[in-house]
């Protein structure tokens, strides 16, 4: 791979070009907002730096384009893509990082050649945002899910090449099965992390913050997160997200009931199904 062309330049985008560029083998190129190329050239992340609308310089001669913007700008990208096919002479892979697959996939296995889209969506992440905090060592022992389209039955070399330097561990999945598992695992807690806190700002346990444990801080990390990135995952996501969120919810207003009645049991029974998933977690 001797050029990969990063499209949206953020945390994970950033953390990309870190861990590429400790290698000296391959030319980055960063396609972002004028504000952005600014400071990711301050900062020395890149060789080659594009506006958005500059496809004509950033498109030819890439091996390898990771879309890394929210999940709408990805999918207009790939529109982008698919008008500009006339500037390529020869295979290139597209894969992107957006945290839903099905609306992305849609549109990207639908791209002419000499595209190839796999799509994508590494289980890393941070609740700080900016390439300031880029971290080469971000993916590593991460899953890194992958789409791929009917007629692939592996991952390009190119792309397996990124995955594996990056320290990821590839995970092979349909779009449908990976939003379903993600809305489960990774989109509905964050919302009722997000509920967590907002739940007691309005209280006046708020003026007592600062006296929270371990407990109350995991809980609530990720209501750090950016409102701009989960605006599209709730968007593209939200019947699997409205499924999840009732089934925990049912499962906590039933342990309500147990301990309105002090049913000792039931809830003790409860902590142990607790306990059994951890463990999972844990192995």
């Amino acid at each position: 791979m001797k050029t990969i062309t990063l499209v949206g330049f953020g945390l994970l985008a950033g953390s990309v070009a870190t861990a590429v560029k400790l290698a000296k083998q391959t030319t980055i190129r960063v396609v972002s907002s004028k504000n952005t190329l600014q400071k990711a050239k301050e900062l020395s992340m890149a060789d080659e730096f594009f506006e958005y609308d500059d496809v004509q310089n950033w498109l030819p001669n890439s091996d390898l384009i990771l879309l890394c913007s929210p999940i709408k700008h990805i999918i207009s990208t790939i529109k982008v893509l698919e008008k500009n096919a006339g500037l390529l002479s020869g295979e290139v892979i597209v894969s992107d990082i957006g945290s839903t697959k099905e609306q992305i996939c849609k549109s990207g296995f639908a791209l002419p050649k000499p595209f190839v889209f796999i799509g994508g969506h590494p289980m890393a992440g941070s609740e700080k945002r900016g390439i300031e905090h880029s971290d080469p060592s971000i993916f590593k022992n991460a899953n890194w899910f992958y789409c791929l389209p009917e007629n692939l039955t592996e991952l390009p070399s190119s792309l397996k090449e990124l995955l594996f330097f990056l320290g990821s561990r590839p995970v092979q999945i349909s779009p449908s099965e990976h939003d379903f598992v993600m809305a489960w695992l990774s989109h509905a807690p964050q919302i009722i992390s997000t509920s967590i806190a907002a739940g007691v700002f309005s209280t006046s346990v708020k003026k007592h913050l600062h006296l929270a444990g371990r407990g109350f801080r995991d809980m609530t990390r990720i209501a750090g997160s950016s409102w701009g990135m989960w605006k599209d995952i709730l968007e593209t996501n939200k019947e699997n997200i409205a499924e999840a969120l009732e089934t925990y919810a049912k499962k906590a207003l039933e342990m309500k009931k147990e301990l309105d009645a002090l049913q000792l049991n039931e809830l003790e029974n409860n902590f142990s199904l607790g306990n059994q998933t951890r463990k999972i977690l844990e192995k």
